[in-house]
């Protein structure tokens, strides 16, 4: 199947992108004034509450990097760059507008389906193992960073039939509600 994540993502109302960071050529980004801002230690496993109290302001949105609305609006997956205990991706769901920093990456949309349905691919076992077998730091580097474009979205996808996309978007939300009560 030559079919792969960033296919999705190019063909589909999907985004991505990384996360905002100040440096050398920051320029003012306007439009992310009032957004809440998740950092990075923030950031957990499988889902991830925004804390609508930390919100950027004037002094935040000068940036180098991370200047593309759309990765911020609406529901999306956060993927940090930085693993687990080194062999661990931590892969969350966040189902609102936020903005989030440089070491974190994020496939966003406004379609709450189609995000819900790629997402239950990324937190599978069979995804863990396939980055296992592609990601060159693992076992190697003392703290091994994935690599966005050529290791988490290069996973090769089948493209669901309405029927499985609905059943996966089912046992999503139900796996969902429980972090989300918690």
């Amino acid at each position: 199947n030559d079919f792969k994540i960033s296919d999705l993502i190019e063909n589909g109302n999907l985004y991505k992108g990384a996360g905002i960071e100040r440096g050398k050529d920051s320029k003012p980004f306007m439009d992310l004034i009032g957004l809440p801002i998740i950092e990075n230690s923030c950031i957990k496993e499988f889902y991830t509450f925004i804390d609508n109290n930390k919100l950027l302001t004037e002094n935040d949105i000068y940036l180098s990097r991370g200047r593309k609305r759309e990765i911020f609006i609406g529901n999306k997956i956060l993927l940090k760059e930085q693993s687990k205990d080194w062999n661990q991706p931590i892969v969350s769901y966040v189902d609102d507008d936020c903005v989030f920093r440089k070491g974190t990456f994020s496939i966003s949309s406004v379609d709450d389906g189609e995000i819900k349905s790629l997402y239950s691919y990324l937190i599978s076992d069979f995804y863990l193992y396939y980055l296992y077998c592609i990601t060159g730091a693992w076992g190697i580097g003392t703290r091994p960073a994935i690599r966005f474009d050529e290791e988490y979205l290069s996973f090769p996808i089948v493209n669901a039939n309405q029927e499985i996309k609905i059943e996966l978007i089912e046992l999503t939300n139900e796996f969902l509600k429980t972090y989300k009560e918690f």
